[in-house]
């Protein structure tokens, strides 16, 4: 009988560590963190971008913004220099008016503060500081006017010396302001002008950042994506063309790719499993081969064992009919001594052949308890590798399901990003025209976000495809050794069968070298014969008592030997049975 080598258990172990090694290889979460990485880096640097342009449009806004400030300050400042010219014209020429006085008073005070505030707005326009100082000088003229002809309480002695004194200061201060009027206009439009031109400009600059960043953002996670997936997809299919081929049963199948990381891992345990499966099954196949052998040549020893026990059967009931006749015809001694002599040899002759074939028959026995020992300790080992095996697919089916909770991930981010696209869309919405192609592009993330829950959906089919597959695989283990169990039984009844047909066997050994004594016994009663008739007569008398003992030993030899005539058929079957479920 082929067995099985003898380091099987050692390299089932080796096995079993390499699938324990397997689990803590980080190959594919290496990939999945440098997945992760990417997006990080390239979902910052496209928000640096869009930052720092937004950050150009809030400057430039707050410029043209400054600008605009600035231009009604200076309306604002030149209504009240011009106010303030027009009140004192009105006092020097139609006389003092408290009410007059006191808006003059409150026009002086707003104007000041114009002035200085103006003044901190264009602090390092030496253009626009020169300018102003124009500005300042009319104050000062103002100031000192208000302060010798306006204030309360003041009466003019003469009108018309104080109006033309007034007046000329009051006339060349306007053309003052007037001729740098329009130089400050000029200039603040300008500003105005530049402004709004920059602030379109960096409006136009973010818009393009914005969608470059952003079609940048949605293309390269999906391109990194779709490499995982297709990375993922490949291992996947990697151990299902191996699994599918020993469903077919072609345990010799050859990958023609090779991988480097937990796929890898899982094809090589499942082609050493595949190996030692192959192993198992010839190693049973043969056995159930050498069992079929042993038990044919067992049934065809048995089968020559009973017809000879039948054949001795008939000559001890043929010995006996010659023994009533040797009692019932005491007269006839001589011939009835030729006759039990010659039936005696005969007989002794027959006794030497079926203990030779009986000790032929406890040597088959032997060797049959020898092989039903070899065959439990074989299915002993088929059982623990089966074992081994099971919990292998089992560990396969586990990863199965930790591959199932990374798609789940998957599934998570998909839907952050479709509820990202949906209020993105709220928001381009809202902003109306200028949002437009803002909702273009969260359309397009809300489709790539389908497209993802598609994608993932898809890989979790085929995943629970492969785990119901590792069940049946699980299932059909379990059934192969819920077989071999039965067949270690079966196994153990045979060899105590075998070791029962050895013992009866040493049995009647024993009981033909008893009768072959009593034949010898015969022999030297047949010698003394001549002596004396009475003798004779006792001694048939003897021979017949122990002929009738001898016979009953007999018969119950040979429904021994029927009954190990059936054990064989057993055993043969049960080799059949073995050779069927190899």
């Amino acid at each position: 009988m082929k067995k099985k080598p003898a380091n099987f258990k050692s390299y089932g172990k080796s096995l079993l560590k390499k699938i324990k090694r397997m689990r803590y290889k980080g190959k594919l979460i290496q990939k999945l963190t440098l997945l992760i990485a990417a997006i990080f880096v390239v979902s910052t640097a496209s928000s640096f971008f869009i930052y720092y342009h937004n950050q150009q449009v809030t400057n430039n806004s707050l410029a043209l913004e400054e600008a605009a400030d600035l231009q009604q300050r200076y309306t604002l400042l030149l209504s009240e220099v011009k106010q303030i010219g027009l009140t004192q014209l009105q006092l020097v020429t139609s006389g003092y008016e408290s009410d007059r006085v006191e808006n003059l008073q409150e026009s002086l005070h707003l104007y000041e503060q114009n002035y200085n505030y103006i003044n901190d707005m264009i602090e390092g326009d030496e253009a626009l500081e020169h300018y102003f100082s124009h500005f300042g000088n009319a104050f000062s003229t103002y100031e000192e006017l208000n302060e010798r002809y306006f204030l309360p309480g003041f009466e003019y002695e003469d009108r018309d010396r104080v109006r033309s004194r007034v007046t000329p200061h009051i006339v060349r201060t306007e053309d003052n302001i007037n001729s740098v009027d329009d130089r400050i206009h000029t200039y603040l439009e300008n500003s105005i002008d530049e402004a709004r031109s920059e602030l379109h400009s960096a409006i136009t600059t973010t818009t393009i950042i914005t969608i470059t960043g952003t079609v940048f953002l949605v293309l390269v996670p999906l391109l990194f994506l779709l490499l995982f997936g297709k990375n993922v997809s490949s291992g996947v299919r990697l151990v299902m063309d191996r699994i599918e081929a020993y469903k077919a049963g072609n345990l010799h199948f050859k990958q023609s790719k090779t991988r480097y990381d937990e796929f890898h891992d899982i094809n090589t345990a499942l082609e050493e499993m595949g190996t030692s499966l192959r192993d198992v099954l010839e190693s049973n196949e043969q056995a159930g081969k050498e069992v079929t052998h042993v038990a044919e040549q067992t049934s065809k020893a048995s089968s020559e064992q009973l017809t000879a026990m039948e054949k001795l059967l008939e000559t001890i009931h043929h010995f006996s009919n010659e023994l009533d006749q040797q009692t019932d015809f005491t007269t006839t001694i001589s011939s009835t001594t030729e006759q039990v002599s010659a039936s005696s040899q005969e007989m002794q002759s027959s006794v030497e052949l079926m203990t030779s074939q009986v000790n032929e028959v406890g040597s088959t026995s032997n060797q049959g308890v020898a092989l039903m020992r070899e065959l439990q300790e074989t299915m002993k080992q088929l059982n623990e590798n089966t074992e081994i095996a099971s919990r292998k697919v089992s560990d396969m089916e586990q990863q199965l399901n930790e591959i199932s909770a990374f798609m789940e991930g998957i599934d998570n981010i998909a839907s952050q990003t479709n509820l990202l696209a949906l209020n993105a869309s709220i928001e381009a919405t809202r902003a109306g025209a200028a949002g437009r192609s803002f909702s273009v592009v969260a359309t397009e993330i809300r489709k790539l976000s389908s497209e993802t829950n598609e994608f993932s959906t898809r890989t979790k089919e085929i995943l629970a495809n492969l785990g119901e597959e590792t069940i049946q695989v699980v299932s059909a283990f379990d059934s192969f050794l819920i077989k071999s169990i039965e067949t270690l039984e079966k196994t153990d009844v045979a060899s105590t069968k075998f070791q029962d047909i050895s013992e009866k066997n040493n049995h009647l050994t024993t009981q033909y070298n008893e009768m072959i004594l009593s034949i010898e016994q015969i022999n030297e009663a047949m010698e003394s014969v001549v002596e004396s008739v009475s003798q004779l007569v006792e001694g048939a008398n003897y021979l017949q008592k122990n002929n009738h003992t001898f016979k009953g030993v007999i018969e119950k030899q040979t429904l021994s030997q029927k009954e190990l005539t059936k054990l064989i058929a057993s055993l043969y079957d049960t080799a059949q049975s073995l050779k069927k479920s190899s």
